[in-house]
């Protein structure tokens, strides 16, 4: 169970006097089975079903936990061959365009329509096709912080960095320490090679900086300012050794956090959630973590940026009785107060505007931050973050910018060299 259990009894009122009326599509007697594949299953499982049930206890959701990727690539065959799909699904924010393109998703737009102006900017363009058609409602918004030690800062009487230089600057100093600053793992044998990972990082850095990896058109911009200072600023930290060669999420990482070897991760607002299976009271970190925001590239610069965030789906091969039971769930879950408090209890921002302002969320706290009101930072955060162009092609762009900063971090070619064919790669 995670922290931040705080509001259970506020949550319980709210599911019986508010609960069906904001979720009145359906009578509260409604009956049926659902079956959802996600990567989220114990999210859906322990926390948002349950949830829901409370509202609709005749409506069973069974849930096929897969990986990510396990996930998308079994959600494209099923559309692809027309039959086999679930009646609802979790996609990846990044990853809705293709799924857009190949066709085969229900049609959101007059749902979302009835709450416009009620999710980020750049959530709904992630979701919606040139002609403005919207397919998947925003179940989660990952804005970016940096989750840092502050028993380090307090230890050897540091101050937390307002840009990237002075960033690189305080991972000087850690490093006399013996203290990384970060991890990014590099070399083939190395690199996370998933849609997170390195890639993940530097796609946020560049989305940080207003950049895109494509331009209204959907074609590839790789060799952009934005991206060679992302990428540059990476590769000061390989080179000079001031970030752990550990994956994300690796037990070697975890092992230098318990040794209060790792100063900070660049992370989103999921992060806590990672944190709270991980460290657990008693470890050395437990109690010391908190968020502020990203360093600037430049003094006074923007401080926010996103890395993931899913949306929920609905398929046209789903059956119209089964398609208004995940209705149902769907707006339970991304337009309701009781569902986003549920959602934030597990350690995932809801990307629905108007809980931000409720103080069951925002003032929801996690010992393990220090009892820190990280909901209120993230609320703070997430109306800055840039709009982020997605296309078909994402996935294929990310593994050619990835195979180039292998190349880069070991040292075989300069930034400017791997981002040129990289842009030269893409074109063709």
């Amino acid at each position: 169970m995670k922290e931040g259990k705080v509001f259970l009894g506020v949550l319980v009122f709210l599911l019986v006097f508010c609960g069906v009326s904001a979720t009145n599509a359906l009578d509260r007697n409604a009956k049926g089975d659902l079956t959802d594949w996600t990567w989220t299953s114990k999210c859906m499982d322990e926390w948002l079903i349950p949830a829901f049930n409370k509202v609709y206890p005749n409506i069973k959701i069974t849930t096929v936990p897969m990986s990510l990727p396990e996930t998308h690539d079994k959600l494209f065959a099923a559309i692809a061959a027309g039959a086999g799909a679930p009646d609802f699904a979790t996609i990846l924010s990044d990853s809705m365009q293709k799924f857009i393109n190949q066709g085969g998703l229900a049609d959101m737009t007059e749902y979302m329509n009835k709450h416009k102006g009620e999710f980020p900017k750049y959530k709904v363009q992630m979701n919606s096709d040139s002609n403005g058609h919207i397919f998947g409602v925003p179940f989660n918004s990952a804005p970016v912080e940096l989750w840092y030690r502050q028993d380090i800062l307090d230890k050897y009487h540091l101050k937390l960095p307002d840009t990237w230089d002075d960033y690189l600057k305080l991972a000087r100093t850690l490093k006399k320490y013996g203290i990384y600053v970060t991890s990014i793992s590099h070399a083939a044998k190395a690199m996370d090679l998933s849609q997170e990972g390195e890639i993940g990082t530097y796609g946020l850095l560049v989305q940080q900086q207003r950049g895109n990896f494509f331009d209204e058109a959907g074609k590839p911009t790789l060799n952009t300012p934005e991206g060679r200072k992302a990428l540059a600023l990476m590769n000061t930290m390989v080179q000079e050794d001031l970030a752990a060669n550990v994956p994300e999420g690796s037990p070697a990482q975890y092992q230098l956090m318990d040794q209060s070897k790792l100063f900070s991760i660049i992370g989103a607002a999921w992060y806590v959630n990672v944190l709270a299976d991980y460290i657990k009271p008693g470890s050395t970190s437990y109690g010391n973590w908190r968020i502020a925001r990203l360093p600037a590239f430049e003094a006074g610069g923007l401080r926010a940026s996103n890395f993931g965030g899913a949306e929920l789906v609905i398929f046209q091969q789903t059956p119209k009785e089964k398609a208004d039971l995940a209705m149902a769930f769907i707006d339970f879950t991304c337009t309701t107060l009781p569902g986003a408090i549920v959602h934030a209890q597990y350690g995932e921002f809801p990307s629905w505007i108007p809980s931000w302002k409720s103080p069951e969320v925002v003032n929801m706290v996690w010992e393990l931050t220090g009892n820190q009101k990280l909901n209120t930072i993230f609320a703070q955060v997430e109306p800055l973050v840039p709009l982020w162009r997605t296309s078909p092609r994402y996935t294929e762009i990310q593994r050619i910018i990835t195979t180039k900063m292998n190349a880069v971090f070991v040292g075989d070619e300069s930034v400017d060299k791997a981002l040129g064919e990289a842009q030269t790669e893409a074109e063709h």
